[in-house]
């Protein structure tokens, strides 16, 4: 148990949670708190409650016997119905700030010399991708970070380098569950992978819910979709973005899922072309738990009456759909938000997107939330509201669900080959693509690097606003 105090000594609440969790999968009949059912006697295979937890801090006297305070805690649990062994409780009326009560977020890490430590979903930064050594103690971030040993991966494809394709770490199961007035930061750092004849691309990102609703964008002004488009001097195979997407909501729905299509300008023809698509569920449930040495399933909910989920912490690689062909079925574990959004893509060879899911950065007094619209931007990056991207060929991108296929693998090493002798910049294919014959208007041969961006970013800001879809980029 926690008693929260201000500095002034004043009790602002208490909470409790379990430190031990039973290793077995709820029961749909079962009548008790799962959130205690690991102090019970019949709990015969437990385990450590690693991880972070958000508790709710509850008013009133604090009890002084632990057993009355279980007694109590568990009481409340029954009476609001709540069996998903969260192991927060509701708010009884501690509430600082309108609509959000007061919470406690605590971490129950590992002793220093067990091989295995768990990171958390308070981890900000990517882990490290050294093996068997402990993060260094700094920064808080630094501080909440920690490494966990992994199994020893297959070797890198031979003939493919590390910075087009890499076999990325598994990100580790979420173990806390999401809470009323949780938020968090999405970030899509890269997309990976264009084809030759992309000169330049603009994404645009939303968060959709399976019945059609759209989460607003905190970073927008509250409008539902951002786009993005790289800088002339970025890599035109793999060039980066900076895109922001900042959730912050009373309550989301555990179907929220990011929806992002990527428009590119073909150099052959001057005409944009839907280049492809990309899904991702933030969410998924917490009753799936993986076996050793297994991938985390994450299965996404299918509702919005799932009340244990978790978010999809971490960074990962997610692959680019297109619309070009016959549908085909989704990927087999294809949550349902994803599936509507892919709606029978197919995959466009060798290419992919990289993001991060974060969790909001909180105030200072831990009572609120942190945005972007309310700091000053020179203070985003040492408040949390701004995280730099890792590197890709570090591992930090979870691969799984861009590996790529024989026949992939064999363009990844032709693409390797014509690297080493040039590597294109976004700069590089606009002017070409500005020479090439085409219907559309082109600037002049003497057109400056700004004059290039805007012609590129005016054709496919007017393809993304237009009534009749852009046609799928053909390909072989």
């Amino acid at each position: 148990g926690w008693v929260a105090k201000h500095d002034s000594g004043v009790v602002l609440g208490w909470a409790l949670a379990p430190l031990l969790r039973p290793v077995r999968e709820r029961n749909a009949g079962d009548n008790t708190s799962s959130a205690f059912a690991a102090a019970s006697a019949q709990a015969a295979d437990t385990r450590p409650n690693y991880g972070a937890l958000t508790l709710s801090l509850r008013s009133g006297p604090v009890p002084l016997s632990l057993a009355e305070a279980v007694a109590a805690a568990a009481a409340v649990a029954d009476e609001a119905g709540d069996h998903s062994g969260g192991g927060g409780l509701n708010s009884t009326g501690v509430t600082p700030r309108a609509g959000q009560p007061a919470r406690l977020t605590i971490e129950l890490r590992p002793p220093r010399d067990n091989p295995r430590p768990q990171p958390t979903a308070l981890n900000r930064q990517p882990v490290s991708p050294v093996r068997n050594e402990e993060s260094p103690v700094g920064s808080p971030a630094e501080s909440q970070a920690s490494v966990r040993s992994e199994p020893e991966m297959p070797p890198q494809p031979s003939g493919v380098p590390a910075s087009l394709w890499t076999r990325g770490r598994a990100q580790p199961p979420p173990s806390a569950p999401f809470e009323p007035g949780d938020g968090l930061d999405l970030y899509i750092d890269a997309i990976f992978g264009l084809p030759d004849c992309i000169a330049a691309v603009r994404v645009e990102a939303c968060v959709g819910t399976l019945s059609g609703g759209r989460v607003p964008l905190t970073s927008a002004g509250g409008a539902s979709s951002l786009r993005a488009e790289p800088r002339p001097s970025a890599d035109a195979l793999s060039p980066r973005l900076d895109l922001r997407l900042e959730l912050r909501e009373a309550r989301f729905d555990p179907t929220a899922t990011l929806y992002l299509t990527a428009v590119g300008l073909d150099a052959r023809t001057r005409q944009p072309v839907l280049v492809g698509r990309a899904a991702f569920a933030l969410f998924c449930k917490l009753d799936e738990v993986a076996g050793a040495g297994e991938r985390p399933a994450r299965e996404q909910p299918a509702t919005t009456s799932e009340r244990y989920f978790a978010a999809n912490l971490g960074c990962f690689q997610a692959r680019l759909y297109s619309d070009r062909g016959s549908p085909a079925p989704p990927p087999p574990g294809t949550g349902p938000g994803v599936s509507k959004m892919l709606n029978g893509g197919r995959p466009l060879p060798a290419a992919s997107i990289l993001l991060r899911l974060l969790p909001a950065p909180q105030t200072a007094d831990g009572l609120g939330l942190l945005s972007a619209e309310d700091v000053p931007a020179d203070k985003h990056e040492s408040l949390g509201l701004r995280v730099r991207a890792p590197e890709y060929a570090s591992g930090a991108y979870d691969s799984a669900l861009a590996t790529p296929t024989p026949a992939e693998l064999t363009l990844l090493r032709a693409r390797a080959r014509e690297r080493g002798a040039k590597a294109d910049t976004v700069r590089d294919r606009l002017r070409a693509a500005s020479q090439a014959a085409g219907s559309a208007p082109a600037p002049s041969a003497s057109a400056s690097e700004s004059e290039l961006q805007k012609w590129a970013s005016d054709l496919l800001d007017s393809a993304f606003d237009s009534r009749v879809p852009p046609k799928p980029m053909p390909f072989n």
